[in-house]
Order: C-alpha cells, then structure tokens, then sequence
C-alpha cells in the first residue's frame, strides 16, 4: 500500500515456497526470536520472514520464525536454537527455519528446519523441559531425529541435499527416521541412506573414519623471532578416503575460524599465522559422503624478542702469552661465540674458554645466541702492555 506494506496479492506473490515430500512450506510471517548465529565465516547471507531483500548476516543476530539463512562458497554458520540444539551449516547451503512446537503433556517438542540446499550438520540434545526432536524437510523426504536420553550424549548427524534434489542422510550419533512417499524407515547409527522421491532409499557404505593425527604433536610451541614459521600439518586416513577436510581455528570449540577447507592429500601448510593458540582436526572425504572429524590438537605460536641472558668474568689485566680462563653462563639452549669462534656450554648453560693474551690490546667479544636467532652480546678491552 502507499504506507509501505505489502497488499494481500503482493505478499502472496512474494511469499516463498518450497516443494517437498511433506507438501508445500510457506515462508512467510515473523514470530518472536527462537534462535541466535552463532558464527558467521565468509559471505552468509540472511532474509526476514516479512522481507523481500536478502541483507549481510552478522555474527549473534537473532534469527525468527521462517527466517532463513544463506551460506556461500568457503563459507559457514553456526545456529544456536533456544532449547539448546545446534546447527552447522556448511557451504552453499540454504535453509529456513521454523517455529517449535512442544507437546505439554509428553513434554517433547518439535524443531523443523527446511534444508533447500547444500549440507547441515546438527546435534540434539535433552533439556530440562523435557525432549527435543529435530525434523528436517527435504525436496523428496523427511527426516526426523529425537534427542537420546543423556544430555552428555547427544544425537548427531549430517544431511545433504545434491542439485539434482537427492538427499543424504548420515546417522553419526544416535538414530533417525526418513520418510519418503509416505513409507518411514529407522536407521541408526553409523547408517547412510541416499533418498529420491518415487524410489526406495539407497544404503550406502558407511563414512571413512576418522583420521589420525600425526603431526604437530598436542601441544607442540613453535617459537619464532620476526617471520612466522610454516607449520606443516601430517595425518593418516582410512584407505577409503577420498580426500579431507582441514579445519584450523583460535579456539577449541573452533568458532573462529582460520581456515577451513578440502584437501585432496594427507598434509597441508599454513603459514603466517599470527602468535597465539591454535587448534585443528580433520575429517575424511568420499563419494558417499564425510566421515567424523578426528580428535583435535593444539598447538602454540610465541613471538619471541627477548635476547638471551649472557654474563661474563673478563680479566682485567695480564701479560703476554698468559693463559686464562673465560667463564660466563647464558640460557640453556643457547649458542655462546668467542671472537666469532663456537664455545661448547653445557646442560646449564655455562661456559669456559682458554684464551691468550698478546701484547697490547685484546679486545674479547662474546656473544650468545638463542634458537630463534635473538642476540647478546659483552665485549672488553684488556691492554697487556709486555
């Protein structure tokens, strides 16, 4: 209308549908706030219920009913919903998601996510209002996924829908069931199904496990001085891996993230990272789908300035052709030079050195050198007059 909103036949015609196996979804009105994004990498994109315009999402912005969310190439988000369950979206996906509807006297409640492309992973859980389902509408079934009974141990699993609207459901933890042209099958865990509307479900061999990690070691520290160092990333996967997914973040729930992404070989390098704590896992690839991230490591990068602690006993004086000893102590660790000349220190980081006087003027330089390359140094002059 002049004031700005829309007219019946306007909404109508601008209300968006998606065809699935459960009928048609509409997406259309704003309720109040039923889930926060959690984490935004990349270009993500989100549009209101009532609104026409897709707009830049941004990390913690509430998300209402029939809301949806939109991720591109090398990009992800992470949803939080109000009774705990989480969502992970990966790259050129789309979703919208709907209103919970709770049943007040079994004390369950229902979660719908429409997933229109791309692939979600997503973990259920119990609360104390009782338990959660997760039911996720596809173009050609439904899957349904019920939280298990310890809230320590949730259900977890990941779907995808292909361009060519064919799904595929992974159970990692837990069970689901899928309903395609009206006939529900159960499946538990470790189970993969690929589903097309007027087919049967497909099993498929399971996902490749998880790789082991080889290197760096847990907690590794890598001390550098100006340039940050390559680190080079090493594990091994299962002869059914088809390829890998890295993923490097600043934090062990991996919210920030670094860098994530395919890679086709068992290693990968990253440098110019910045000091700080670092954590990464991989999981394994194949054409059935992604098997179940490895367990994560952490590693350490310190920037260090500092030069190393150096003392000295010089003499003096003395005469020509006296021999003396050089004492001195420095950092275990460190490398101790003599007039340019290599000095052997030992576990404490002390040092003795035979030197010679000539007549006139010695000038004895020391210096200490750490392992990243930082710098001390002492020199004297002793005059030896005959």
């Amino acid at each position: 209308g002049d004031d700005g909103t829309l007219t019946g036949e306007q909404a109508a015609a601008r209300e968006l549908r998606l065809s699935t196996g459960a009928g048609e979804i509409g997406l259309g009105d704003q309720a109040g706030s039923i889930a926060v994004l959690n984490r935004t990498r990349n270009r993500v994109q989100s549009k209101r219920a009532e609104q026409v315009a897709w707009r830049k999402a941004t990390k913690n912005m509430t998300l209402h009913n029939k809301d949806a969310v939109q991720t591109f190439r090398n990009s992800s988000a992470v949803i939080s919903f109000t009774e705990g369950n989480t969502l992970d979206m990966d790259e050129n996906s789309l979703i919208v998601i709907m209103e919970m509807e709770r049943d007040v006297f079994t004390r369950e409640s229902r979660r719908t996510v429409v997933l229109m492309g791309g692939q979600l992973s997503a973990e259920v859980r119990d609360t104390d209002e009782g338990r959660n389902n997760l039911e996720v509408l596809l173009p050609a079934a439904v899957a349904h996924v019920p939280s298990r009974s310890r809230r320590d141990q949730p259900a977890r699993f990941r779907i995808k829908v292909n361009p060519d609207d064919t799904s595929l459901l992974t159970v990692l933890e837990g069970t689901a069931d899928v309903t395609v042209d009206g006939e529900t099958t159960v499946l538990g865990k470790g189970q993969v199904v690929r589903m097309e509307q007027g087919r049967p479900i497909t099993y498929l061999r399971g996902p490749p496990g998880p790789p082991v990690l080889a290197y760096p070691a847990d907690g590794e520290v890598f001390d550098y001085r100006s340039v940050p160092p390559k680190v080079t990333f090493g594990w091994r996967g299962s002869s059914d891996a088809g390829g890998y997914r890295f993923v490097l973040a600043e934090d062990p729930g991996f919210r920030r993230i670094v860098y994530e992404g395919p890679v086709d070989d068992n290693r990968f390098d990253h440098g110019n990272l910045k000091p700080g704590d670092y954590y990464w896992k991989v999981r394994s690839i194949n054409r059935d789908g992604e098997g179940a991230f490895s367990r994560p490591r952490h590693f350490r990068l310190i920037q260090d300035l500092e030069p190393p602690t150096l003392m000295v006993d010089y003499p003096e004086s003395g005469e020509a052709g006296d021999r003396f000893e050089l004492r001195g102590r420095t950092d275990p660790g460190a490398r101790i030079f003599v007039g340019g000349m290599p000095v052997e220190i030992d576990e404490n980081g002390e040092f003795v050195h035979n030197m010679f006087l000539k007549r006139g003027y010695n000038v004895i330089v020391v210096e200490a050198v750490d392992e990243v390359g930082n710098v001390a140094y002492f020199s004297r002059v002793v005059n030896v007059e005959f």
